[in-house]
């Protein structure tokens, strides 16, 4: 005979406690009961987990190690090389203004993807684009998270060699005519004309459609945060440009971003 798992949770101060046939005490919304044996209300750790767990894929991790491992950039950079650790789809869904079309949409839902996994996978990414400002990776990834699902986007034609603007902390226009959605391409790579931090025009080379999408919304990101200051002339444009491409991207043996 083994003791009642039960006995210890039950007791007439809570008289809820005694029917073991109310999962969660009929208030599946705010508690919950991962062992079928005593419900409680979800920690911060729980929440982040169920959180962490829907972007990231770190096979035999147990939730304290993923929280470890995620607030200490060298170690996340460790498991993400060695490990298995890697991005997951994203599931971050952004507000889109009345009137887009489904190729717009498309477009956004891809971008917005290869954004997300650059803020997972670069912790100098997410470290920039919130001031660098000391806080833990996971608060940091949901303040970002955050404003990218309460950006509404619009689509409409800007001025040539604009890809983007951002209007609000919650507004961002994308050009429909820029290179977010015909950029030219040579095999697999993007290549895009983009000013340098002397203001002179350059041509950059991306891995993917998807990775020029990701720097356009990424850029917009940083004006979206305040770290990175309008973009007045094309000096400034391009060292806002520069930051990004530092501190979200890498280059390959080709010198191409991704």
């Amino acid at each position: 005979m083994t003791p009642d798992p039960y006995m210890a949770s039950g007791g007439p101060g809570d008289p809820k406690s005694w029917n073991r046939y109310t999962y969660t005490r009929g208030d599946p919304v705010n508690r919950y009961d991962p062992a079928g044996m005593d419900d409680s209300i979800p920690t911060f750790t729980d929440t982040v987990w169920d959180y962490t767990d829907d972007y990231l894929d770190y096979p035999g991790a147990t939730p304290n190690e993923l929280m470890s491992c995620m607030q200490d950039p060298g170690c996340y950079s460790s498991q993400m090389g060695s490990s298995g650790l890697t991005p997951a789809a994203a599931h971050i869904t952004p507000l889109i203004a009345p009137g887009t079309n489904q190729d717009q949409q498309q477009a956004l839902d891809a971008g917005i993807d290869s954004a997300w996994a650059h803020l997972i996978s670069h912790p100098n990414c997410l470290s920039f684009l919130t001031g660098n400002s000391g806080e833990g990776y996971v608060a940091a990834l949901m303040q970002l998270s955050n404003i990218l699902m309460n950006t509404t986007y619009t689509f409409a034609p800007l001025p040539s060699g604009t890809g983007a603007e951002t209007f609000s902390v919650n507004q961002v226009t994308i050009s429909t005519s820029g290179s977010f959605f015909s950029p030219p391409t040579l095999g697999n790579v993007v290549f895009v004309q983009l000013p340098n931090p002397q203001g002179e025009q350059i041509q950059v080379g991306f891995s993917s459609v998807a990775m020029n999408q990701a720097f356009l919304l990424l850029h917009e990101l940083g004006h979206q945060t305040g770290v990175l200051p309008a973009d007045e002339d094309d000096a400034q444009n391009g060292t806002n440009s520069a930051n990004i491409l530092t501190n979200c991207f890498t280059k390959n043996a080709l010198g191409i971003y991704q």
